[in-house]
């Protein structure tokens, strides 16, 4: 529906991105805090896998979100998630590349990007996926201060 929603008219292009997709579900517990704070953070803000931005050529963004547990109760949470298959490569789909939305990431391994996400090298960076595989490359944190 997404990329339906962009514009995408190549059922082709949908049914090859969709047939390269695993889905999984699974459950998260999150324990009570010792602490007295209402407003506790379980997970820190944070943007879960963003191949959309490669698939969408940037046109839609992961967002960005956190695992609050606003009481000193017990959480469980229902997590549903898409990730590509192995062997798969992510690219832009082709109708959501022209003249006005030039090519903004190149294909890549989601798996190879997963591993070089959470590195030495690409903690450095504030958009890791840039990094990684953007047409224009992100700077490291560190020279953004310089």
């Amino acid at each position: 529906m997404v990329l339906e929603g962009l514009g995408v008219r190549d059922r082709r292009a949908i049914d090859s991105h969709r047939d390269q997709l695993r889905y999984s579900f699974r459950m998260s517990y999150y324990s009570t805090s010792p602490e007295d704070d209402a407003a506790r953070v379980s997970l820190t803000p944070h943007r879960d896998y963003v191949m959309t931005n490669v698939v969408t050529n940037g046109r839609v963004e992961a967002c960005l979100h956190r695992v609050r547990t606003p009481s000193n109760r017990q959480r469980y949470s229902a997590l549903l998630g898409t990730m590509p298959t192995k062997g798969s490569t992510v690219r832009a789909i082709d109708e959501l590349v022209d003249e006005e939305h030039p090519l903004m990431y190149n294909p890549c391994d989601p798996y190879e990007y997963c591993s070089y996400r959470y590195s030495e090298e690409g903690l450095k960076f504030r958009d890791a996926l840039t990094a990684f595989c953007g047409v224009v490359k992100d700077e490291p944190v560190e020279s953004l201060r310089a």
